[in-house]
């Protein structure tokens, strides 16, 4: 399958009012892994303000992260233009999480692109949130690694018992390097 051209592509990442210091850390490995992203602390903004800055800054894509009980709790897409901010019919609510730090001390490099491998036991729910979150990364799915360059990221997604599994690794040697992310999809409806 072709790579979409991720160039225009630009994600601002942030988290809920007063978060916790493994949401702060989160936001910080998930901007690491993920081409074009950058993270910002959100502070007394609102989801207006936030949007009007992703604008200022020609990123496209918010993704906010809300912090429960001390913990990641919920991921919130939502696509930014001259009109407003929508969000994305989509939320993942986190059950667990485990940081970069927890999984390799070793620093890779930011990868070039952004590639979504779904492991082919998934659901037809865990399918449409393949194709929902590739569309709105415009990250190709790819059917292996034999065709993710070496210094491609590849998000790994697995079910199993309605549980979706998120794993970053790097190109076609399969390294991982974090973070590791489970919990559940849910589909809001479209108002």
């Amino acid at each position: 399958m072709p790579q979409k051209d991720q160039s225009n592509l630009r994600i601002l990442l942030t988290t809920s009012r007063n978060p916790s210091r493994r949401t702060r850390t989160l936001i910080k490995d998930l901007a690491h892994v993920i081409p074009k992203a950058t993270r910002i602390s959100r502070g007394t903004k609102n989801l207006y303000e936030l949007a009007a800055e992703a604008l200022t800054s020609r990123n496209t894509l918010l993704v906010v992260v809300s912090t429960r009980k001390g913990n990641p709790g919920t991921i919130s897409f939502f696509r930014v233009t001259e009109q407003g901010y929508f969000q994305l019919p989509l939320e993942l609510s986190l059950k667990g999480v485990k940081l970069r730090y927890e999984i390799t001390r070793q620093r890779i490099p930011r990868g070039d692109a952004l590639l979504i491998f779904p492991i082919s036991s998934l659901s037809p729910r865990g399918r449409r949130f393949c194709e929902i979150l590739s569309e709105f990364l415009e990250a190709p799915l790819i059917e292996g690694l034999q065709s993710a360059g070496t210094s491609s990221t590849i998000m790994k997604i697995e079910e199993s018992n309605n549980i979706i599994r998120l794993t970053f690794t790097r190109g076609v040697l399969d390294k991982e390097v974090g973070p590791q992310l489970r919990g559940t999809v849910k589909f809001l409806e479209r108002l």
